[in-house]
């Protein structure tokens, strides 16, 4: 009875190790079983999303691709790994490719192969992106508002009841829109911002705007600092810049005073003073906008008042948020209600030369910079075409 027992279990060794063996072969040969009943095992090569493209149709995203492999797991393939990798990489690769499923790497030399697949993917690459901080998803950039999914590569490989690759012309590759051109043209144009991003390399912290003077439209924006702020769109503490705003109101006015500065001026309890305490004498507009001159500034928003003043910000788009692409709003910045102005001659003092309850953003402020240039024809600062 033993005997018997012992050779029963010689045959079931026998047997286990000869079918063992053979699923092996299966898994690293050409001789796969096929099967009337099978499903597929598919290798997703790459997915493509909304392409971003300048006004001259260059593409600003989706614009480098690496070279990637799949392999599957027959001595086919295996034999030409070393056209593709190096000694080590190839063993590691092999001994991936000894669990019986196709795999996928990314491949640096260049050679023909007849059984591993090679395809360009599209890589997301945002650090040599222009605009990158307009731009970029991962920074918070127009991506993120018009990105949707609108292609895809793989490769699906046949396989049997058992889940075992099939043999022969059991392969296909499934480029399903992955080769698209779709996508939105934008406004920016990447050789003024290639010559932008080279002119403000050795600025720490800021940012650059170049708008079309006719319509607003934005060329190139730079937002200067290693982080993932988008400097160009955060609003800021206005300053003296804002002197042109007042000025644009003097002249839809008909107002250019004279005054004489003599280093200050009182409003109220409160003494203000032009810098350094300089004394800039007799001042027009022009020569007080030359000379960033406070004391004229204060005189002309007492004198403009604070309904003109409103007015004139309000038409600018001062304290509100513009539209800077389909969906894309962004905040301009705080500029002080009516109510607040005048209730406080103080405020409409500091208002004057750009101080006070005001703040802006490069990417707003470009836009009244652009209307002085444009005649007094005002366009709120957009990408779209």
């Amino acid at each position: 009875m033993l005997k018997r027992y012992n050779s029963l279990l010689l045959a079931f060794v026998f047997v286990f190790t000869a079918v063992a063996g053979r699923c092996g072969y299966i898994a690293l040969s050409k001789s796969y079983t096929v099967s009337d009943s099978y499903n597929s095992y598919t290798v997703s090569v790459g997915e493509l999303y909304t392409s971003i493209y300048d006004r001259c149709g260059v593409r600003i995203n989706n614009s480098k691709t690496e070279r990637i492999a799949v392999i599957p797991p027959d001595e086919n393939a295996l034999a030409e790994l070393n056209k593709l990798f190096e000694g080590e990489e190839a063993a590691e690769i092999s001994k991936e490719l000894a669990k019986s499923y196709p795999i996928k790497k990314a491949v640096s030399k260049k050679a023909n192969t007849k059984y591993i697949y090679q395809f360009d993917r599209i890589i997301y690459n945002p650090e040599n992106m222009p605009a990158k901080n307009l731009i970029s998803k991962d920074y918070g950039g127009l991506e993120q508002y018009v990105e949707r999914k609108i292609g895809e590569l793989s490769v699906n490989f046949a396989t049997d009841a058992r889940g075992r690759l099939l043999e022969g012309d059991s392969v296909t590759v499934n480029n399903d829109n992955y080769d698209s051109v779709e996508g939105v043209i934008i406004s920016l144009d990447t050789d003024i911002q290639k010559i932008a991003q080279e002119a403000s390399k050795n600025i720490k912290k800021g940012a650059v705007v170049i708008l079309d003077v006719e319509s607003s439209q934005v060329l190139a924006s730079v937002s200067c600092g290693e982080d993932y702020l988008n400097r160009a769109i955060l609003p800021y503490s206005v300053g003296s810049v804002f002197k042109l705003a007042v000025c644009a109101c003097a002249l839809e006015n008909n107002i250019d005073l004279i005054y004489n500065c003599n280093s200050k001026i009182k409003v109220g309890d409160t003494v203000f003073n032009c810098q350094n305490n300089h004394s800039h004498g007799i001042q027009n507009m022009k020569k007080a906008l030359a000379n960033s001159c406070n004391c004229y500034f204060v005189n002309l928003a007492l004198k403009l008042g604070e309904e003109k003043i409103y007015e004139t910000a309000e038409k600018l788009g001062f304290g509100k948020a513009f539209e800077l692409f389909d969906g894309w709003n962004i905040s301009s910045g705080v500029f002080p209600s009516i109510d607040e102005l005048r209730a406080s001659r103080g405020q409409l003092a500091l208002i004057g030369f750009g101080q006070g309850k005001l703040s802006d953003s490069p990417m707003h402020f470009a836009s009244l910079v652009a209307c002085i240039a444009n005649g007094g024809n005002y366009h709120s600062t957009t990408l779209s075409l």
